[in-house]
């Protein structure tokens, strides 16, 4: 492999782990294409996990990287992070959700991908990896509760995850979790503290009710 090639592809992952994970940048189902959906991402600099890394897959296969897309099934609950109750209170009822993550082949080496947290959240304790001079393996954003669904393109990642779309109830669960999820990530990154103990009261604030208002 090039220096180059080597130097574009590390730079391809610093890139998009600076974008802002925000899950209501950019809704992932609908009319928008994979392809919109990219190039909105790169637009906006604002993603989830999965359009962050459809992002970055893109820009790797480009450069002629082997990438793979691998769908981890996932519980909120689990996650190692002191939520505050109003979001303890929206946890009760989410159900699995579905997170993406990257398999990237380099010289007949797998390396897993994942840059789902933006720089921002490191101080609360978030999966920030360090990108060196190197594509190097990550650690995982979240706890997966079974192995991988491993999808050879993004077409059939969608298709997969659109099948698995709930309804109804759990719709709007989902949405208001979501919601509540990324106002208490702005105010992380606005002020950034660690989270848990007494300091996480403070992160209540947040929850008044013209917190929901356009910010």
């Amino acid at each position: 492999m090039s220096i180059e090639r080597q130097n574009f592809a590390v730079n391809a992952v610093k890139a998009v782990q600076q974008y802002v994970y925000d899950t209501t940048a950019i809704k992932c189902r609908g009319n928008l294409s994979s392809r919109k959906r990219i190039n909105l991402t790169r637009f906006i600099k604002k993603g989830t996990c999965t359009t962050k890394h459809e992002v970055l897959a893109s820009n790797l296969e480009t450069l002629g990287y082997d990438v793979k897309y691998l769908t981890y099934p996932f519980y909120w609950q689990e996650l190692p992070y002191s939520y505050p109750q109003e979001i303890q209170d929206l946890l009760d009822k989410m159900p699995r959700q579905n997170h993406l993550a990257l398999m990237v082949r380099e010289d007949k080496e797998e390396k897993l991908i994942d840059v789902t947290w933006d720089p921002g959240l490191k101080n609360a304790g978030f999966i920030v990896p360090r990108v060196n001079s190197t594509v190097a393996s990550t650690p995982l954003a979240v706890v997966p509760c079974s192995n991988p669904v491993v999808h050879s393109n993004i077409v059939d990642r969608s298709r997969y995850v659109e099948s698995l779309w709930p309804t109804g109830p759990e719709h709007e669960i989902i949405g208001l979790f979501y919601i509540a999820l990324n106002i208490w990530l702005s105010g992380i990154r606005q002020a950034p503290i660690k989270v848990g103990g007494a300091e996480n009261r403070t992160l209540g604030m947040l929850f008044a009710p013209n917190a929901y208002q356009a910010r």
